[in-house]
């Protein structure tokens, strides 16, 4: 995600005329499981995934501090929309939304882009985080949440039916958001203007715990999330900077620079429910 105030001028874009709800456009992207319901993880699932305002797609590999590029993505998007967020389901495809509001499915093993028939700014979600969160600890079954702006000390829960790409509103939170999830269930936000992680009610949005981020640089400019082997990873640019940095928070909030100015100015960042939770 990046500041708002960034992205004001693609407001003056003209609008584009968008398909029938649940319907994908011409060619485009089947939401479905071959099955019809609730799949395995799919072998590239297990890694974190990021995005940067170049549309260039890479892995991220905590466990070696590295990044492998996997090439630009090339949406039909909207003239001037850029990348803002992103998640990634058990498929190992990323739902990444553009400035434009436009959500598209990328397939994080070759950066392939399909369009989706989403229809942007519903309920009023006009942009937003996301993270994919397990139903329940160990389940297949998973939920893509989603936290757009309301206010400037507010953000509206919500979440994207994975099939007729239908918006429903949760509930309200404190503070602008980034979110992430995990395999146990779990739903994360991170709250920029707060320096804060926190876990979510997935019912009520509220938070039930907090990690108090103290030692991250003030000013933050772009900023994503993912929850892997039990940490976190805060993909983090603050004004001035020259590109993101990876801080690495533990769960009792100890935090530290991972991986100092990655060379890319890093907006979205994804994890399926199928990357691990602990590091044997």
């Amino acid at each position: 995600m990046r500041r708002a105030w960034l992205l004001l001028v693609l407001g003056t874009l003209a609008a584009c005329s968008f398909p029938q709800r649940g319907l994908p456009r011409d060619g485009g992207a089947d939401l479905s499981s071959e099955d019809g319901g609730p799949t395995s993880c799919a072998a590239a699932s297990t890694y974190v995934y990021v995005i940067d305002q170049d549309r260039m797609l890479s892995s991220f590999h905590p466990d070696t501090l590295t990044f492998e590029d996997v090439g630009p993505i090339i949406c039909p998007a909207q003239l001037g929309a850029t990348p803002f967020s992103m998640g990634v389901d058990r498929h190992a495809r990323a739902w990444v939304v553009y400035s434009s509001g436009e959500l598209f499915l990328v397939d994080v093993t070759n950066a392939s882009c399909t369009a989706t028939s989403f229809m942007a700014d519903q309920d009023g979600f006009a942009t937003f985080g996301m993270g994919f969160v397990s139903d329940a600890a160990g389940s297949n079954s998973e939920t893509l949440f989603i936290a757009g702006d309301s206010g400037p000390s507010e953000s509206n829960l919500g979440a994207i039916d994975q099939t007729s790409l239908l918006v429903s509103h949760v509930a309200v939170i404190d503070g602008a958001a980034e979110l992430t999830g995990t395999g146990a269930g779990a739903l994360w936000a991170f709250f920029p203007d707060g320096m804060r992680i926190a876990q979510l009610d997935k019912k009520l949005g509220t938070a039930e715990t907090s990690l108090e981020l103290a030692t991250l640089p003030p000013l933050p400019e772009a900023w994503a999330m993912a929850f892997w082997g039990g940490d976190f990873w805060l993909f983090y640019e603050a004004v001035g900077d020259s590109s993101s940095s990876v801080y690495h928070v533990k769960p009792d909030g100890t935090t530290s620079v991972a991986v100092a100015n990655t060379g890319h100015v890093i907006v979205g960042a994804g994890v399926s429910t199928c990357a691990p939770l602990v590091i044997q």
